[in-house]
């Protein structure tokens, strides 16, 4: 269902309208913890791996590989996962940490970041 042109949206309609399209388009991490089961995970988590970490004047930095079997449960290379998805595929790092882009060529190489201070 949508709001026509000159219709004015009403809070009840906009969350009506909220709750069909999160139902009809889950986010990533729906779809992420539903189509993953976890002896996957729990048989990739020793593949995964971490690069060294590097830093500039404001952020420290890191990439990690995930195998590319997990791939398949990826979302595009332009969505950037939040904390619960790229925990929820096995990656394992302390907090802070923010997926700040995908390795475009290769899907399956995560770029993180987190502030040296704050």
């Amino acid at each position: 269902t949508h709001l026509s042109v000159h219709e004015k949206p009403t809070i009840l309609k906009l969350q009506f309208l909220y709750l069909i399209d999160r139902h009809t388009h889950p986010p990533a991490s729906q779809k992420i913890m539903s189509q993953l089961p976890q002896h996957v995970i729990s048989q990739f988590r020793d593949k995964i791996r971490y690069s060294d970490r590097y830093s500039d004047d404001q952020n420290t930095y890191r990439h990690v590989i995930l195998p590319k079997a997990l791939k398949k449960y990826l979302p595009s290379a332009d969505t950037l996962l939040t904390e619960a998805e790229w925990r929820a595929l096995g990656i394992q790092q302390g907090l802070g940490w923010e997926h700040y882009m995908t390795h475009s060529p290769e899907r399956n190489v995560l770029c993180f970041k987190r502030p040296l201070y704050g």
